[in-house]
């Protein structure tokens, strides 16, 4: 059950600052900005989705092997 939830936040933030730096890679000013607060809800929301996909499946794949 740790091993699953160390899963899901180590995922969320490594996913978080990866989506944060293509925000900017994206963005037309060429400083680094934090995306608006409806942006980094949307963004937030995506990688905690993904993050729980990755838990499972890692979960998943322990159980079966």
């Amino acid at each position: 059950m740790w091993m699953n939830i160390i899963v899901f936040f180590t995922t969320f933030f490594l996913f978080l600052g990866e989506a944060t730096i293509h925000y900017n890679i994206g963005h037309k000013e060429n400083k680094f900005v934090f995306p608006s607060g409806k942006n980094m809800l949307y963004i937030i929301a995506t990688v905690a989705t993904f993050s729980l996909i990755n838990a499972f499946l890692v979960w998943g794949i322990g159980k079966f092997f």
